[in-house]
């Protein structure tokens, strides 16, 4: 059970099933959704503790996206959150 993402080099996210990868099935497909959202490489992903249907990416290009994937194979996503720039104290 459960699901495995991967960030990829392209800026995609995309989602697996890893008991469809272990106990392979004639027309069943492992991956579950490929998210394409960020222009530059996905660096980092984390699952949320507290609600583990949402996944964080974060990019090369600065955005942050929350995914939700309670419904793994129609992810929806939170509005990005742009990296903000300026200058400190």
């Amino acid at each position: 059970h459960g699901i495995l993402a991967g960030g990829l080099a392209d800026g995609s996210v995309v989602l697996w099933d890893p008991s469809a990868i272990v106990s392979p099935q004639q027309g069943r497909s492992p991956l579950l959704a490929r998210m394409q959202k960020h222009t530059g490489a996905v660096k980092g992903l984390e699952f949320n503790t507290f609600s583990p249907n949402l996944l964080a990416s974060g990019a090369a290009d600065g955005d942050l996206c929350i995914w939700d994937v309670a419904k793994p194979a129609q992810p929806s996503m939170y509005p990005p959150l742009k990296a903000q720039g300026g200058s400190g104290g």
